[in-house]
């Protein structure tokens, strides 16, 4: 029986795209206690989906086909300058 599936999707820059927020909140952090700790900042987007399924790996495999779709992938992400990871799948909770 198919049930709603809350999916996660976190989107990032790729490693050689300049991430000017990354940057400004790494130089940012120099100047309290966490600066002596953090090296490096990574930032992006997170996006939740409901989605339709039988169970979590199927949600998470349809929504993983979107993102891929050849014929629309920058509804979600810009493949040039981004990537994508499916984080989780979860049971919409009832209201």
């Amino acid at each position: 029986m198919d049930q709603q599936f809350d999916v996660t999707v976190l989107i990032t820059p790729r490693g050689v795209v300049l991430d000017p927020p990354a940057v400004a909140v790494l130089n940012a952090l120099k100047h309290f206690e966490a600066g002596k700790i953090v090296t490096k900042v990574h930032m992006g987007r997170f996006i939740s989906l409901t989605v339709t399924a039988k169970n979590p790996e199927e949600a998470k495999a349809q929504v993983d086909q979107m993102c891929r779709d050849n014929r629309a992938p920058t509804l979600i992400y810009n493949p040039v300058m981004e990537t994508f990871r499916i984080e989780t799948a979860v049971p919409t909770p009832t209201k």
